[in-house]
């Protein structure tokens, strides 16, 4: 058995250790300097110099020391080495110990209060009264400074005399000397263990200890393949973080790895896995054994988590943070909390369909989460790094699109509607369909006015002028990221703006947390109105209980048709339906109008001639549905498709392989063009059909099998409600003429007469509209059509 003094002499001919202890020592050096006067620190240094475990600096180039590969990185060890040795190496942070949270007390809105605590602790820390285990537990009493940062601070400041007391040094003391929880015995059992090694200082010890962890006491028997490796110390920690993630999304309903709600990554670095629920990271696991989840923040006061940070939210709701705690300090106390708070996140969401993190998605991690019999080889095999996930099709990239305000106007070109045309002067060979492009205007008010999707491939104007299409999902030009904003993201620090140049490089990261702060901005004004239940019950006069039987069937098939004679608002019934459905989300509805000349190529795809410079050319166009379906992946709410007199049209011919998808919905068709056809999940169809046209009784069986049909009526009510008098002649008066016709196809309906003069154009509606209609149905009864002449009817109308 290899004994740790063995472990201890591996680690010191290890020359990638070396090197990261060498830039601890060279940091702390730096803070002692840095935090020897309180009173000159300010809060958004101490956050950036201190609080983080920060990254060391090539020039621009950013590192994490941590994240470096023995083989892989050999040339940016050297590097590092060189730069080091001649003074040139920067580093922000603290390079020893992370904090958990991206500043210092999160919780704290005025930042005098933090300055106060931080000066508070530095003042501690400086004062030559106290010795080192007397500073740490005074520093850890202060609002803000836990045991982590507190014996942290004291380690930087006494490094031969004192040792960090965190979780990995307290957990290695247990597996070396035994169970302790307290803070002298600690430090002694420390101080015999750097004797007994013959350790220069604590920092190099606690580094060791790190290391030694890591590769060796927690991960003996980890065989798994890059980046599980990473992540989790063994196979049994592995799998029980699956069950742990597949029972969250069980609860927030999701039990496919094909819900398009949910979205499953990689954390930066390969070092931890992203669970997204819709619009939110609802669950971290990263290295260490280490957890995020969300609970109500009024749980703040739980002794086994930490906040740390607030999700985008709308003013009234109660609020929920992200924790980070230790898979060993769940308890059942927590757990409950969790559930407590993931019912009301399923409920916030329940109108959502697509999580907008769904490009990113690793469909192949999130199997093995809902199916434990693919773990092992998934575990054995990995997962490609997001540095060749780039290289393959499918794999999203990520770029800013930035404009000078001054040369071009941003804010009048996002204001254009559809689809627009953006200059594109690099990278021109790797930008393409289904990129996601922070818009950046330069200036006097510089900042992100727009998050948007690429949606063609680059094109040449003329010789040199390339663009690209983009589509816009977060438009934010009435309240923009500024650039300020920004700097307090740790994440955004190095965004690549301001610079020369239109087309930069960005990252996954960068983009998240700006989807992130566009979701707070457009929290009231991205999402369509709400529309209710009650509204549409008031709007349509159609009982609530009927409406709602409706809404599921349409739920549950995902088309339906409403039929009935002329004039009962179908149309109107339809919008209004629509309009319910696609409220509070980021949904739309749009109406398509159905005829005898209306052919698959109209709707599905087909060659259309396009006049050219040299004539004629025939490219292959995408139809009115399939351009609708790829709008409509874009989204996360519902998106409501009206087609208008579905029946007037050929439906078998036009609708072509949409036939089979509308029974299956969750399959895919190949189209003759090379392009596959699927129906989006959030994606709903309702159809209007005229009775009087064409029965529903001869409908095609197929088609009347793969719609809901929800019959609509003369609802006299409507009327009453609309003219808000008395119109009982002019109901009486259509009762009777429907009893004539007799036959509920053909019946005379009321939307005729909702407009609000129609006491004055009651006369022209009756001679122009309802007698054609009369003498064309009663062409062999004209007898019928006599009795219901505007000058038989007249004086009973009474409006």
């Amino acid at each position: 058995m290899v004994t740790l003094a063995e472990h201890y002499q591996a680690f010191k001919n290890d020359r990638l250790n070396q090197l990261i202890l060498n830039i601890r020592r060279f940091r702390a050096a730096q803070l002692r300097v840095m935090l020897a006067d309180g009173t000159e620190m300010d809060v958004e240094t101490f956050n950036k110099e201190v609080w983080v475990l920060g990254d060391a600096y090539l020039g621009n180039e950013k590192i994490d020391v941590y994240q470096l590969d023995h083989e892989r990185d050999v040339d940016k060890i050297s590097e590092l080495e060189d730069a080091l040795q001649n003074q040139t190496l920067t580093y922000k942070g603290n390079a020893m110990w992370g904090s958990g949270t991206r500043v210092f007390g999160s919780m704290l809105k005025d930042d005098d209060d933090k300055i106060d605590l931080i000066q508070d602790a530095l003042a501690i820390l400086n004062e030559e009264a106290y010795n080192p285990a007397e500073k740490a537990l005074q520093i850890q009493k202060i609002k803000g400074f836990g045991p982590n940062i507190s014996t942290g601070l004291v380690m930087v400041f006494h490094p031969e005399q004192f040792m960090i007391y965190n979780e990995k040094s307290k957990e290695a003391c247990r597996l070396i000397y035994g169970e302790t929880d307290n803070l002298a015995d600690f430090q002694q059992y420390m101080q015999q263990l750097k004797e007994d090694l013959h350790i220069e200082d604590f920092l190099e010890l606690d580094f060791f200890l790190y290391s030694w962890l890591r590769n060796e006491s927690g991960r003996s028997d980890n065989q798994m393949a890059f980046p599980f490796s990473n992540i989790f110390a063994n196979e049994k920690e592995a799998q029980w973080a699956f069950d742990f993630i597949a029972d969250v999304m069980g609860k927030l309903g999701i039990n496919s790895s094909d819900d398009e709600r949910l979205s499953m990554t990689y954390r930066r670095n390969m070092n931890g896995i992203h669970v997204n629920f819709c619009h939110w990271i609802i669950l971290g696991v990263y290295r260490s054994g280490d957890l995020r989840i969300p609970l109500f923040r009024k749980y703040e006061g739980f002794q086994q988590i930490e906040r740390i940070d607030s999700f985008a939210q709308k003013e009234n709701e109660p609020e929920v943070s992200g924790f980070r705690c230790s898979i060993d300090q769940l308890n059942d106390e927590i757990l409950e909390a969790l559930d407590e708070t993931l019912i009301f996140i399923g409920e916030r969401f329940s109108h959502y369909s697509k999580s907008p993190f769904r490009v990113h998605h690793l469909s192949k991690l999130a199997h093995a989460v809902f199916k434990p019999e693919t773990r092992p080889q998934l575990l054995q095999e990995g997962i490609v790094d997001h540095e060749e996930n780039r290289k393959i099709p499918g794999i999203v990239n990520y770029w800013i699109f930035q404009g000078n305000s001054n040369v071009f106007d941003v804010i009048g070109h996002l204001k254009e509607e559809g689809v627009q045309p953006w200059t594109i002067n690099a990278h021109q060979n790797k930008i393409k369909p289904d990129d996601k492009v922070i818009v950046w205007m330069t200036g006097a008010e510089s900042g992100c006015y727009a998050l948007g999707t690429v949606v063609s491939g680059v094109y040449e104007i003329e010789a040199g002028d390339y663009k690209c299409d983009l589509e816009i999902d977060w438009k934010l030009i009435e309240n923009p990221i500024m650039k300020e904003e920004t700097k307090e993201e740790e994440a955004l620090q190095n965004l690549k703006v301001g610079n020369q140049g239109t087309n930069f490089q960005a990252t996954q990261e960068e983009y998240e947390v700006m989807v992130q702060l566009a979701e707070a901005k457009v929290q009231t004004t991205s999402q369509n109105p709400e529309y209710t239940i009650e509204d549409l019950q008031a709007e349509t006069g159609m009982v609530a209980v009927k409406v709602k039987r409706w809404l599921r069937s349409l739920h549950r098939k995902g088309q339906a048709i409403l039929y009935g004679p002329p004039g009962t608002g179908k149309t109107y019934m339809a919008e209004k339906m629509a309009k319910h459905l696609i409220g509070g989300n980021d949904g739309f509805y749009e109406i398509v109008q159905f005829h005898p000349a209306y052919a698959y190529e109209d709707f599905i795809q087909g060659i259309r001639p396009e006049k050219t410079e040299d004539g004629l050319d025939y490219p292959l166009k995408d139809g009115r549905f399939l351009g609708f379906c790829q709008r409509a992946k874009r989204k996360e709410g519902n998106c409501v498709l009206i087609i208008d007199e579905i029946n007037r049209a050929n439906i078998s011919r036009v609708f072509g392989e949409l036939m089979f998808l509308l029974e299956y919905r969750e399959q895919k068709m190949s189209l003759a063009g090379g392009e596959e056809l699927s129906i989006p999940p959030n994606v709903k169809i309702i159809g209007t059909m005229n009775t009087a046209d064409r029965s529903i009784a001869i409908m095609d069986n197929a088609l009347r099998r793969r719609f809901a049909f929800l019959s609509l009526s003369p609802n006299y009510d409507i009327l009453r409600n609309y003219h808000q008098k008395d119109i009982e002649g002019l109901i009486s008066t259509l009762q009777a003429i429907n009893r004539q016709i007799g036959d509920a196809n053909f019946e005379l309906g009321i939307s005729f007469f909702l407009m609000e003069n129609l006491d004055e154009e009651l006369e022209d509606i009756w001679r122009m509209e309802i007698e054609p209609y009369l003498e064309e149905y009663f062409f062999d009864q004209p007898d019928k059509t006599e009795m219901f002449r505007w000058e038989q009817v007249k004086d009973r109308l009474q409006v």
